[in-house]
């Protein structure tokens, strides 16, 4: 397999990744609820009125199926996914992959990342490609950078958009080369 080739799949890789972490996050921006009011009610003799249920954001669509995937990343509903859409996307995704948050995603963070957005493609690979530094992990700079490069590859145009068939068609392309 020509270097080019394997690169294009693990950049595919990484925007597929990108794309499902952010769909599985909290809430957008990857924080967990500290509204969240975690006591056990008192018990009581007296019967509970129901309170009305507050106003809540819509859920983010649930993984899979490329439609969720685009709906989620595209902020303004213009139907295609620019740059920017596609950086905001990726600082999520790798916000919510940093499980220990110290600003570096390990090979068992990425692995267990992976496995949550149910992808079988290769930690291995993912890391290999966006670690320019090679200490075998991935900065939060690296993986914008690697992110990028994938939709550049991806955007098959050259338009700076990403539409939903040319994220289908990198999705294949990835599928295809077995990551």
């Amino acid at each position: 397999m020509n270097k080019t080739y394997q690169n294009n799949r693990v950049l595919i890789t990484a925007m597929s990744m990108a794309i499902a972490m952010t769909l599985g996050a909290c809430n957008r921006d990857g924080a967990a609820d500290a509204t969240a009011d975690t006591t056990a009610p008192s018990a009581t003799t007296e019967p509970m009125t129901p309170e009305p249920m507050p106003a809540t954001e819509p859920a983010a669509p649930a993984m899979g199926g490329m439609d969720s995937k685009m709906a989620m990343m595209d902020k303004n509903s213009d139907g295609m996914v620019s740059m920017e859409e596609n950086d905001m996307s990726s600082s999520s995704m790798f916000t919510s992959t940093d499980g220990d948050k110290d600003g570096m995603v390990s090979m068992a963070e990425m692995e267990t990342g992976m496995k949550a957005m149910g992808d079988d493609m290769s930690a291995a690979s993912m890391i290999k490609m966006m670690d320019k530094n090679g200490d075998g992990m991935v900065s939060a700079d690296e993986h914008v950078a690697g992110a990028s490069a994938m939709f550049k590859k991806m955007d098959a145009d050259g338009n700076g958009s990403m539409t939903a068939s040319e994220m289908q068609a990198g999705h294949d392309m990835m599928m295809k080369d077995g990551m």
